[in-house]
């Protein structure tokens, strides 16, 4: 009995030992659940890590969004750079994989994504040939049938590269250009969404001037915008009221201007990253913010390439950012990100 003992232990031991090795985690290899199935997600450390690539083309500018404990990443300029695409992605987190979905019924790159309980949405952008002319359509995506639908367009005119956050009941976009035929002008207007009545209302004008490729995120009630580019990066940061529907600004971004950076929030944390950062140069760098001290701190960079325009969205307090494009490269890889 003693040496059938001593057998066993050597066995698991070995066993255990062949389970090391290499960062990308097999979703297999997780801990396992009550009912003996592996978890994906449980097995994710602190930090960054690698999880499955889409299998689809490279891309950049692409929307995205969380809805129904999914992430979903749609549209976006793929290689090419004189097309986007209407590709709709679900990421299933539990099992790390991608899967398609109903196509978008056009095509579209950089349009703002978000969501409710209810549905995912994609408004603005650029069809077909990026840079010829923006658009004003708003696209819904049912979370039961996962198909798309057109609903009520956006009441001004058609708008690329702004950006948004959520208050309460409300999605507040801001800035972006507004392009025809290749002629574009810098915006600084606030719209404010009713998620539930699906109206719009204009707001006071951001008062930083107008500007595209910004970046925002909502805190303790508050929305946060900043950054982006309007002839160079910027880096000054602003907070806004909603009750008073007016704007504070906050101490600058103390890393230098950036435009096409990504951001994030985990648990009243924000966090930025990514970016182009001079001419043709780009970030892999990644920052926490405290809007307490309202300051900023350099964490664990990403492991990837550097690059700008991103993708990004949140499920159960973890991130999963992928995609984006330096000078001569697009990306189609996926990390998860844990805070510690």
């Amino acid at each position: 009995m003693q040496k059938v003992l001593i057998i066993l232990s050597i066995t698991i031991i070995i066993l255990l030992s062949a389970c090391g090795g290499d960062s990308v985690i097999n979703m297999n290899n997780g801990p396992k659940d009550a009912d003996g199935t592996s978890t994906f997600v449980d097995s994710l450390t602190l930090g960054w890590t690698k999880i499955a690539d889409c299998n689809c083309d490279v891309r950049n500018s692409a929307a995205s969004f969380a809805l129904d404990g999914n992430g979903y990443i749609v549209g976006g300029t793929p290689s090419r750079p004189d097309s986007a695409t209407n590709q709709t992605l679900r990421y299933i987190a539990s099992e790390n994989k991608w899967l398609d979905v109903d196509t978008l019924p056009v095509r579209k790159s950089m349009a703002i994504g978000f969501s409710n309980i209810f549905s995912g949405f994609i408004i603005g952008g650029s069809d077909v040939k990026i840079n010829d002319y923006t658009t004003q359509d708003v696209y819904v995506l049912d979370k039961s049938s996962l198909s798309w639908s057109k609903t009520n367009s956006f009441i001004s005119f058609g708008f690329q590269n702004a950006t948004s956050f959520r208050i309460g009941n409300y999605e507040y976009l801001i800035g972006g250009i507004y392009n025809i035929d290749g002629q574009g002008t810098l915006l600084s207007t606030v719209w404010r969404f009713d998620h539930f009545n699906f109206t719009w209302s204009q707001l006071s004008d951001f008062p930083g001037g107008g500007r595209s490729d910004a970046l925002a995120f909502s805190l303790n009630g508050k929305g946060y915008f900043g950054l982006g580019k309007d002839i160079d990066n910027l880096n000054d940061l602003w907070k806004y009221n909603p009750t008073s529907d007016t704007w504070e600004q906050m101490n600058d971004f103390p890393f230098g201007g950036r435009s096409g950076a990504t951001s994030f929030v985990i648990d009243d944390q924000a966090y930025l990253g990514f970016g182009e950062v001079g001419f043709e140069q780009y970030s892999n760098s990644f920052y926490e913010y405290d809007p307490i001290a309202d300051t900023w701190e350099e964490i664990e960079s990403f492991p990837g390439a550097p690059r700008k325009d991103a993708s990004a969205f949140v499920i159960d307090s973890i991130a999963y950012v992928g995609f984006g494009a330096n000078i001569d490269t697009s990306f189609n890889d996926f990390y998860a990100f844990k805070p510690e």
